[in-house]
């Protein structure tokens, strides 16, 4: 769906900026970032008793310092199996 609008790996960089938002509550993340985000990174067992300004960090440092891939991956990850269905319905709403 995404790889097809784009000529280039350009299409990485706007599913994972689209993932990024929903995991945001569909906010965008120059906004900060939202309990509810923060409450889905306590799903990995590395972060679960962090506080939410080390996750905050955490989210932040994996949206601004990994690959494309390395980020969609996390955060589809941490999506249990209704959110990943709600998260195709947002791509088809915004496509």
């Amino acid at each position: 769906m995404y790889k097809s609008l784009v000529p280039n790996d350009l299409y990485l960089a706007w599913l994972k900026n689209d993932v990024a938002s929903f995991m945001n509550n569909i906010n965008s993340t120059l906004h900060g970032y939202t309990d509810n985000c923060v409450k889905k990174y306590k799903r990995h067992f590395m972060l679960k008793d962090k506080t939410n300004v080390f996750i905050r960090s955490f989210v932040w440092n994996i949206y601004n310092n990994y690959s494309y891939k390395v980020s969609i991956k996390i955060n589809i990850g941490l999506l249990n199996p209704n959110e990943r269905k709600q998260m195709i319905n947002f791509f088809n709403l915004i496509i």
